[in-house]
C-alpha cells in the first residue's frame, strides 16, 4: 500500500504541474492588491525558478507515472476509487505545503524584512495560484448575489410545466433534512478556544502594518484615518459642551456624533496622543466584530463549533481586510452594534418580553448615532424580512404576529432619525440614504454595471475585494440559505442578501465598494462548509471525511495568507 500512496503522490504531482501549465498557458492578467493602485502583471509559474527545468520535470513525471496508473486501473478496477482518493490527498497535502510556507514568509515578514531572495519563491507561487482566479470575482460576486432568484424562478417555471429544475427539488429536500445544531466541523473541538485565537488574530493584523521594520515613520494605515484625526483632533482641547457640538454639527456633518465622543473619551481618559486614538481603533473594534459574529451565529444555529468558525472566517474577512486598508472605522463599530441587535431579535422571537423590545429599539437607534448608512440598511433588511415573510412564504399568520413588535421598532427608529435631522441639523439615515441615491444610485449606472464592477474590485479598493474563494463559497452558502425552509436565522441572511441585490445594479463604484463590505460573506461562505461537512459525515472514518478536513484546512490557511499579505500591502 505504501507503493500505491507514492504513486498516488506522483499522480498528484503531475495534476499539480498540468493546472500550472494551463495557468500559463492562458496569459491571465492579475492584480496583487497594493495601496494606492494594484500590481498589473502576467501570470507565469516556474515550480523550480527556471522553466525549462520545469519542462523537462512534467514531461519526466508524466511519461513515467501516468503509464504506471493507466496499467494498474485497467488490471484491476477496484483500485480506481482508492487511487483517486489518494490522489486528490496528495494534492490537497501540496496545496497545503505551499499555503503554510507563503503564510510563514508573511508572518515572519516584520521580523525578517529581507528584500527579494529565495524565502520568497512559494510567496510568488502561492500569489499566483490564488489570484490566477481573480478576473471572474466580479462574475462570482453577481452569481452569488443574485442566485437566491433561482427559488422564484423554479416555482414560474414549474407552473408553467417545465421540470428543468427537478435537481433543486432534491437539494432542498437534503437541505432541510440537515439539523445545524449536530453537524460535526473540523478544527472546531474547543469553538471557545478558536474565538479567542480569532479575536487575537484580528489585534494582530490590525497591528501588523504598523509594525517599525515595516512602518518606520508610524505612517496612518487607512484611507479614511486622517479624518478620524482631524475629527479627534478638532474635538480635543475643547471644553465638553465644545466638543458635543463639534460632533454632532461640524465633524462629518454630525453623521457619526456617538463614535466620535467614544473616541474623544478614550483620548481624555487615557495618555494616548490623537494620532495613536486615530491609528489603533480596529484593534478594539475588530475582536469585537468577531465576538458579535460568534454570538448571532450561535443564536441562529444553536451550533458553538459553527460559530467559532464563523468567527474565524470574519477574522480574515472584507471587514478586517478592508478595514485596514479603508479604515471604515465608523462603519465597522455599526455592524457590531448591527449584529448584537440581530443576536437580540433571535432571542426576542423565541421569547417575546417588552424589556428585550425595548433593548432592540435603542440599540437599532444608537446605529443612527454611528453610522446612519448602515442604520439605513439594517432597516432595510427588517422590512425585507418581514416580506420575506408575506410575499415569500405566503405567511399571513406570522407576518402578523412580527409585524407589530418590528414596526413598532422601525417606527420609533424613524422619529429618533427625524429628530436627528430636522431638530439636531444632523446627517440622519433618511437623509444620508437620499444623497447616496441622488449622487450614487441611477438608471444610467445599468449600462456600466461590468466597468463599476471591475473599478470597485481591481481599482476603488485596491484589489483588497478579490478573494476568489470567499464568492465561491458564498455562491453555495445563499443557495443553501434559499431552499432550506425559513427560520429566523435564514430569514435575515436572505434579507441581507436581497438587500444588497436590488440597489446594485443602479449603483456606482462608490456604493459598490460599500455594499460590497456589509454583506456578511464570512457567515454565508461558512454556511457552504458546514453543509460540506454534512454531506460527508456519515464517512466519519474514511477517506472521504478526510479529505473534507483537509479542504477546510486548505481554505483557512488560504484566507490566513491572503489577510496578511493584503494588510502588509495598505503601507
Amino acid at each position: 500500500m505504501k507503493k500505491l500512496d507514492v504513486l498516488a503522490f506522483l499522480d498528484a504531482v503531475v495534476v499539480f504541474l498540468v493546472l500550472v501549465k494551463i495557468i500559463n498557458f492562458l496569459h491571465i492578467e492579475w492584480y496583487l492588491p497594493i495601496f494606492p493602485r494594484p500590481y498589473l502583471g502576467i501570470i507565469f509559474i516556474s515550480l523550480t525558478g527556471n522553466p525549462q527545468t520545469d519542462q523537462i520535470l512534467s514531461w519526466i513525471l508524466a511519461f513515467s507515472v501516468l503509464p504506471i496508473t493507466s496499467f494498474l486501473t485497467i488490471k484491476k478496477p477496484s483500485l480506481t476509487r482508492e487511487i483517486l482518493e489518494k490522489v486528490c490527498i496528495s494534492l490537497l497535502l501540496i496545496l497545503i505545503t505551499t499555503e503554510i510556507l507563503a503564510l510563514l514568509r508573511w508572518v515572519t515578514h516584520p521580523f525578517w524584512p529581507s528584500e527579494e531572495n529565495w524565502t520568497w519563491h512559494f510567496v510568488k507561487i502561492e500569489n499566483q495560484l490564488f489570484y490566477a482566479w481573480t478576473p471572474i470575482c466580479p462574475i462570482l460576486f453577481m452569481v452569488a448575489v443574485y442566485i437566491w432568484l433561482l427559488k422564484p424562478l423554479t416555482k414560474v417555471l414549474e407552473r408553467t410545466g417545465k421540470k428543468i429544475f427537478k435537481t433543486f427539488s432534491k437539494m432542498e429536500r437534503w437541505v432541510n433534512s440537515v439539523r445545524t445544531d449536530e453537524i460535526k466541523i473540523p478544527f472546531t473541538r474547543h469553538p471557545k478556544v478558536l474565538l479567542f485565537a480569532s479575536m487575537l488574530l484580528t489585534v494582530v493584523l490590525a497591528l501588523y502594518p504598523y509594525h517599525p521594520n515595516l512602518n518606520p515613520l508610524g505612517r496612518f494605515v487607512g484611507v479614511d484615518v486622517r479624518y478620524y484625526f482631524e475629527w479627534l483632533g478638532g474635538m480635543v482641547g475643547k471644553p465638553f459642551p465644545e466638543a458635543l457640538s463639534y460632533a454632532f454639527w461640524e465633524a462629518s456633518n454630525g453623521s457619526r456624533p456617538l463614535y466620535l465622543l467614544l473616541l474623544y473619551t478614550v483620548k481624555t481618559t487615557t495618555s494616548l496622543s490623537v494620532s495613536d486614538v486615530a491609528k489603533f481603533e480596529l484593534v478594539v473594534l475588530a475582536p469585537l466584530l468577531v465576538l458579535a459574529v460568534y454570538l448571532f451565529v450561535k443564536e441562529g444555529t444553536g451550533n458553538d463549533n459553527y460559530a467559532a468558525l464563523a468567527a474565524l472566517f470574519t477574522a480574515f474577512s472584507y471587514n478586517i481586510t478592508v478595514g485596514v486598508f479603508a479604515a471604515f472605522y465608523a462603519n465597522i463599530c455599526a455592524l457590531i452594534l448591527g449584529f448584537l441587535f440581530l443576536t437580540l431579535l433571535l432571542k426576542y422571537m423565541k421569547n417575546f418580553s417588552w424589556k428585550t423590545l425595548t433593548i432592540l429599539t435603542i440599540l437599532l437607534a444608537t446605529i443612527i448615532f454611528i453610522h446612519p448608512w448602515t442604520w439605513s440598511e439594517f432597516v432595510t433588511i427588517i422590512i425585507t424580512y418581514l416580506l420575506i415573510i408575506l410575499v415569500w412564504e405566503k405567511n399571513l399568520g406570522e407576518f402578523k404576529k412580527k409585524i407589530v413588535p418590528l414596526g413598532f421598532i422601525l417606527v420609533v427608529n424613524l422619529l429618533v432619525d427625524i429628530v436627528k435631522s430636522w431638530v439636531l441639523k444632523s446627517l440622519g439615515g433618511i437623509q444620508g440614504g437620499y444623497e447616496v441615491a441622488s449622487t450614487s444610485l441611477g438608471l444610467n449606472e445599468l449600462t456600466k454595471l461590468w466597468l463599476n464592477l471591475q473599478v470597485n474590485f481591481v481599482n476603488f479598493s485596491s484589489g483588497f475585494y478579490m478573494n476568489p474563494i470567499i464568492l465561491m463559497l458564498t455562491i453555495f452558502g445563499v443557495l443553501i440559505l434559499t431552499y432550506r425552509k425559513k427560520d429566523e436565522y435564514t430569514r435575515i441572511l436572505l434579507a441581507w442578501v436581497i438587500v444588497t441585490s436590488i440597489p446594485l445594479p443602479f449603483s456606482n463604484y462608490v456604493a459598490h465598494c460599500r455594499l460590497v463590505f456589509n454583506l456578511p460573506f464570512h457567515i454565508l461562505s461558512v454556511n457552504t462548509l458546514v453543509y460540506l461537512c454534512a454531506l460527508t459525515q456519515k464517512e466519519e472514518n474514511s477517506r472521504i471525511w478526510f479529505m473534507v478536513k483537509l479542504l477546510t484546512f486548505l481554505i483557512i490557511l488560504l484566507n490566513l495568507t491572503y489577510a496578511f499579505r493584503s494588510v502588509i500591502n495598505t503601507i
